[in-house]
Parts: C-alpha cells; structure tokens; sequence
C-alpha cells in the first residue's frame, strides 16, 4: 500500500489500533503499544482520541504491586450501528432483507419484508423505519441485482429502480452515508470473509432458482472486490450471448437438470479459464453434493488437474450475502484505509 499523505499514515496508524483494540475484550494502552509495535505516544495519544469520541470505554483501573494503578478499556460495540440491506426478486414477487448489526459485527435485528410491487417509495420507507428506531446506524450497504455505473443504477432485474441515482437520493433523504453495489459483489465478499485464513483469490456464482438465465458472478482478488473499469465484472450470462446462445436458450437449461449442471459446469470452466482463482463457490438452485461431483468431473475432463480449482457449495448463501453487506459496511466506516 503506497500512503499518499502524513494523514493517511495517520488514519492507518489509527486503523491498526482499532483493529487491535476490536481483537481484545478488555485492554490497556500497553497492551496495544505491544500489540502494534506502533510509538507509546502514537498508542496513547490514539486511545485518549477515541476515549473522548466514545469509541473506546475505560471499564477500570487495574493495580500493580508497584507504581500507579493503569486504566483498562473496551471497545465501544454501540459507537456505531450499521445496515444491510438486500433486495431480491424471484417468481414476480419482491423481497427486501434487513440485518442490522453494531460496530463489533454483532446482529442487533433482522427484518425482511415480502412485496407484490417494490418502488424507491417502498425502500425508502423501509430505511427510514429503521433509522427512526435505531439512531445509532451510521451506514446502509444495499445490495441489487443490477449493473451499477457511476452511481446510476442502469440495469436491475427490479424495473421500477432502473435508472435511479439510488445512493444519491437516499443519501439525501436519510442523511446517512449509502453504498449501493451489486449483488454478487457482497455475496462473493461474504464468503471470502467467511474463511478462517482471508487469503487467496475467490470467485462466487449464483445461479438463480426461477431460472431466468441470468447467473452472476463475483470476485475477490488479494482481499478487494473486483469490480472492472465500469463495475460489469461478473456478468456471465453475456459471454454465452456472444456464441449466439440467447438469454431465453440459457433459462431453458434450467428446465432439465442435466442440461443445467452442464450450463453450470461451462460456466465454472469459463471462470477457472479466465481469473483462475483459488477456490469457486456455488450458490442458488439447490446443488447437491451428488451433482457437485459430477459438476467437477466435467471440469476435469477439459481443465488439466494442475489447474484445477477448489470448488464447493454454500448452501446458506443468504446469509453470506448479509455478511459481505456488514463486512463491507464496517471497513467502509471503521477501515477505508486498509480495507476499501
């Protein structure tokens, strides 16, 4: 990472604190001058910062056989509230999904709401319920089956919000920062911060059970979301399309089983043969571990072993999706400097 300014090292600094402090149930400010390796001075001059921000609590003072006694402090889990939103459509019916969590990532409620029409109006409503209940939240993620571009949600499987400037007139309604990406963008962060290690490269395909032809796809490269020049990265159903095989041919292959599994395992083949990652996660249409050996077997027999990437199943992807929003919510807030 390249630090452009003495602030942004600043902010860094700060975010290597934070995150040490977020690591520990209770600490002192040695403790974390240890912990960091940062100065004594940066340490304590940080957590005095923080102290009268109330991020951080002092809880007590510890005493030593000798010398003074030494504060000890906490995180502050209610310095902040954040919110993740998702928004999904299948069979001509409209959800919308609410998990809101504090500053440590701990869920604090979670909401859903089953629509037959869903307008900006709907949404708009929605968040404002949650605000008026929860004045703690101090950012929304909201993810979309769409192609955002330049803040303009130009394509999205929910007509009514095509075309909207969606974060910027939420943002100027709520009065609280908005990020809106798309979906798969959260679900493949999701799940690359639900590995124990965080490491590697990640790609995460949905297929979707109403089977409209449209699988997504998304990718984490070193830790960050990749999302191309004009955020289009992961728009598989396109490349089939340019083989002259129409949306409407692709939706077809959900209709027989086989058909699908071989349409899901051309699309695990163009991912490993184009971003190579480590590992391949499938979501949606209820693919069992049966159909995910025959799945790899396919592969095998094009992709030499050598190359040959891990693939598996999340079968609670709904609840990797909610994770990516929180994840991407705190870092966005708490590490923008290290994380986003």
């Amino acid at each position: 990472m390249r630090l452009k300014s003495v602030s942004e090292l600043k902010n860094l600094n700060t975010e290597r604190i934070r995150r040490a402090i977020q690591e520990k149930r209770i600490f002192t400010k040695s403790m974390i001058f240890r912990e960091t390796s940062l100065s004594m001075a940066t340490c304590g001059n940080t957590i005095n910062d923080m102290l009268e921000d109330n991020e951080v609590i002092q809880v007590d003072r510890e005493e030593l056989q000798m010398g003074r006694p030494v504060a000890r402090f906490t995180y502050n889990r209610d310095y902040l509230h954040v919110m993740g939103v998702s928004i999904f459509t299948e069979n001509h019916k409209y959800t919308a999904k609410i998990v809101i969590t504090d500053a440590l990532g701990g869920t604090l409620r979670r909401r859903r709401c089953d629509y037959q029409e869903f307008e900006y109006a709907d949404l708009l409503q929605l968040l404002s319920e949650e605000l008026r209940t929860d004045p703690f939240i101090k950012g929304i993620e909201i993810g979309v089956p769409g192609v955002i571009n330049e803040d303009m949600l130009e394509k999205c499987d929910i007509q009514s919000l095509a075309g909207l400037q969606l974060c910027r007139m939420l943002e100027e309604e709520l009065h609280v920062t908005v990020q809106v990406k798309n979906d798969m963008d959260y679900m493949a962060y999701g799940a690359y911060h639900t590995r124990s290690d965080n490491r590697g490269n990640l790609a995460a395909l949905y297929f979707p059970r109403d089977g409209k032809g449209i699988v997504g796809c998304g990718f984490v490269i070193d830790g960050k979301v990749l999302k191309g020049f004009s955020n289009f990265a992961g728009e598989l159903y396109v490349i089939p399309e340019a083989f002259g095989i129409s949306r409407q041919q692709q939706a077809n292959a959900w209709k027989c089983r086989e058909n699908f599994l071989k349409y899901a395992a051309a699309m695990i083949l163009t991912v490993v043969a184009s971003m190579n990652p480590e590992e391949i996660i499938i979501m949606g249409s209820d693919v069992q571990d049966g159909e995910l050996s025959w799945i790899k077997n396919y592969c095998a027999g094009i992709i030499p072993e050598k190359h040959m990437v891990n693939i598996s199943i999340d079968g609670e992807y709904e609840e990797t999706y909610s994770k990516g929003l929180i994840k991407s919510a705190l870092n966005r807030l708490l590490f923008p400097v290290s994380e986003v």
